[in-house]
């Protein structure tokens, strides 16, 4: 009943589709093992063959299961530390590039406010020019008219 649909659900979940079938395989096998396999009675050499074999079949099934399982947990936890690296990463990634972003953001108003501070000093300096060449011209002028 419940076991049975517990086992094939956790089998199905395997990922490798190798697994699941190699599982199925071995969980059938026991229709092929049990035909062949005399009951045995008090009277012969055979006695308690078909239980030996069933207990051989839980045994089997029972080991590959676990192998299964192990391995797939592996997997599970192989991929799940790939995604967090990768989440990580990413995460890293948009705080450089919002650092980056801050960063050029500052330098660019940085040299707005040189080029401003830049302007306003080649202003200063035209316009302390344009005074020295009037007061030039107005001292060319005196000593001309005098």
């Amino acid at each position: 009943g419940g076991e049975v649909l517990q086992v094939n659900t956790a089998i199905a979940a395997f990922l490798m589709g190798k697994w699941r079938k190699d599982m199925n395989d071995a969980i059938d096998s026991i229709n092929q093992i049990l035909p062949d396999t005399p009951a045995g009675d008090d009277d012969d050499d055979y006695e308690g063959q078909k239980a030996f074999a069933i207990r051989e079949w839980i045994t089997n099934v029972l080991r590959k299961f676990a192998h299964y399982q192990k391995q797939h947990r592996h997997l599970v936890k192989e991929a799940m530390t790939t995604v967090e690296l990768a989440m990580w990463k990413k995460s890293l990634n948009e705080r450089d590039n919002v650092h980056e972003r801050v960063e050029e953001g500052g330098r660019a108003k940085r040299r707005i406010k040189r080029g401003a501070d830049d302007a306003k000093a080649k202003r200063l300096t035209a316009s302390s020019a344009a005074a020295a060449a009037a007061t030039s011209v107005t001292s060319a002028e005196a000593t001309a008219a005098a």
